[in-house]
C-alpha cells in the first residue's frame, strides 16, 4: 500500500487533471497551454516541486478584482508589473490553496472570494545563478477572486501593490498574457 506522501501526490495530480480538464480555454495559444499541463501531471517528475526545471513546474496566482479594478504587485525578481502568485508549497492543498496563501503573503489580502478558474499560462523563467537556478518554466494556474475592498500592502516577493484599472492593463504595464486573462474579467 503506498504510503501517506504518495497518497497526497496522487491526490493533489488528480486534483490538478480535474480542474484543468474542466477549463475551456478562451483562445487556441491558451489551449497549448491547458495541454501542456495536462502533460505535465503524466511526467515522471513532481510537477508541483520548484526543483523539478526539466519540462518546468506549476504555480498559482490570484486575479483579485475590486469594483472595475485589478490588484498587481511589483515583482521585485522579474521587475514588472504582475498578478500575485508564486509556487506551490507542500503545505498547499491544491493549486487554488497555494494562490489564496500567495495573496495573502503578497498584499496582505485575505477573505477574497475564489470566483473560478480563470486563465492557464505557461511562460519561461530565466535562470537565477544565485540561487542555482537554470532557466525552466512556470505552468501558471490563475484563479478569480473578489475582494471587499482595495486594501492591500506589498509583502515578501512584493516591491508595491496597486490597483488598475481594468482599461489601464496593457502591454506597456505587464505582459500580454495579463492583458490576455484581463480580458476575460467580466465588466
Amino acid at each position: 500500500m503506498p504510503d501517506a506522501a504518495a497518497r497526497e501526490a496522487t491526490r493533489r495530480r488528480d486534483d490538478a487533471r480535474e480542474l484543468l480538464s474542466g477549463f475551456r480555454a478562451g483562445e487556441p495559444a491558451e489551449e497549448g497551454h491547458r495541454q501542456k499541463m495536462l502533460s505535465l501531471l503524466l511526467g515522471p517528475d513532481d510537477p508541483f516541486a520548484r526543483d523539478s526545471v526539466r519540462d518546468g513546474h506549476f504555480t498559482a496566482s490570484a486575479f483579485v478584482v475590486h469594483d472595475g479594478h485589478l490588484l498587481l504587485i511589483w515583482h521585485r525578481k522579474l521587475l514588472r508589473w504582475l498578478q500575485p502568485g508564486g509556487h506551490v508549497d507542500p503545505e498547499d492543498e491544491d493549486l487554488q490553496a497555494a494562490a489564496t496563501r500567495e495573496l495573502r503573503e503578497e498584499t496582505g489580502v485575505t477573505g477574497a472570494r475564489c470566483v473560478r478558474l480563470l486563465d492557464v499560462d505557461v511562460h519561461p523563467i530565466p535562470a537565477n545563478p544565485k540561487r542555482g537556478e537554470p532557466a525552466h518554466r512556470h505552468h501558471d494556474v490563475r484563479f478569480l477572486f473578489e475582494a471587499s475592498s482595495h486594501e492591500a500592502v506589498a509583502g515578501s516577493d512584493a516591491g508595491e501593490v496597486k490597483w488598475v484599472r481594468f482599461a489601464d492593463v496593457d502591454a506597456e504595464l505587464t505582459d500580454a498574457s495579463v492583458v490576455r486573462a484581463v480580458a476575460k474579467l467580466p465588466r
